[in-house]
């Protein structure tokens, strides 16, 4: 028997731990470090009772979670489609998990070793040479990279093009305010178009062709709402497209900025449809859009101030 609910996808935070250093980080919105409890065993119940399209392994770094192979195998034997975000440096056991992904997506955020490694602290070349790797497998390849320079993006794309690798640019979002406004994913677009891409899906998330080349770009919904300063709008842009999030001791939650979650470990453990069933009751009526009311509240109270001083 399966809960009457069926998410796009599911997302298992499988560690909060991380080796990467990377400043910008938010660690899919995990505050303070927790005792893990996520296994195959966990896995493979949640699944039975969740129906959903697709899941990804993400963290943390997924790949520092003992059980991640013996969970990538409980996924495929679902016959769901895996597909994990890694940094992509601990080689052995992320070569054990290529049987089982059917994508893979390397957080890479510069194709200049110094930069990478400054931001990163870890080695630039065993990174792109698992990149390479997993693409020559014959696994579905592409770099995740935040959008914070003209310059670094046409690096990547040039790499993208060479490679056949594909790219996919996450527009930032800051909580002390936002990057400044020429950083707006539109502006690559427009880049794009000058280099020939034309768009082939639009939306929150493009996709961009030339030739046999795809390069994605993801606006941030979150920015989109302060932006537009509507959050019940941006609410059902995120249900719609977002995953549902699965924490590390077997929480769920709704948005990646939300550190809220609602306890389902014992109750999937256990089969408990009926705990279960009133989890996702309380998730529905607690579901939100993570900061961005509050970062909305702030801009507006700042400009009443600053439409103050003016007169």
């Amino acid at each position: 028997m399966k809960l009457p609910i069926k998410p796009q996808r599911i997302r298992l935070l499988t560690t909060f731990y991380c080796n990467a250093k990377c400043p910008y980080c938010h660690n899919e919105g995990q505050a303070v470090p927790v005792n893990s409890t996520m296994n195959e065993e966990f896995v493979g119940k949640l699944l039975d009772l969740i129906p959903t399209e697709e899941v990804i392994l993400s963290g943390g770094e997924p790949t520092l979670n003992p059980h991640v192979v013996e969970m990538a195998k409980a996924v495929k034997e679902r016959g769901i489609y895996l597909s994990i975000t890694t940094n992509g440096t601990l080689t052995d056991r992320l070569y054990k998990l290529f049987p089982y992904l059917d994508e893979i997506k390397f957080n890479v955020d510069s194709l200049n070793k110094e930069a990478y490694e400054a931001i990163k602290q870890l080695p630039f070349e065993a990174t792109i040479k698992n990149v390479m790797a997993a693409y020559e497998a014959g696994i579905y390849t592409k770099l995740n990279t935040p959008f914070v320079s003209v310059e670094n993006a046409l690096g990547l794309i040039n790499f993208s093009e060479s490679t056949g690798v594909e790219i996919k640019f996450i527009e930032v979002l800051e909580f002390e305010g936002f990057s400044d406004p020429s950083l707006e994913i539109t502006k690559l677009e427009s880049i794009l178009q000058e280099l020939g891409y034309s768009l082939e899906k639009g939306g929150m998330k493009k996709t961009w062709k030339k030739a046999n080349n795809n390069i994605t770009t993801m606006q941030c919904l979150c920015r989109a709402a302060v932006m537009t300063g509507d959050v019940d709008d941006a609410k059902e842009l995120c249900r719609d497209q977002g995953s549902l999030y699965v924490t590390p001791e077997g929480g769920i939650k709704p948005c990646v900025y939300d550190e809220f979650s609602i306890p389902i470990y014992d109750a999937v453990m256990n089969g408990d449809l009926k705990t279960l069933q009133k989890r996702f009751e309380e998730f529905d009526h607690r579901f939100g859009i993570g900061p961005c009311k509050d970062i909305i509240n702030k801009n507006k109270k700042l400009a009443i101030q600053e439409e103050a001083i003016r007169h």
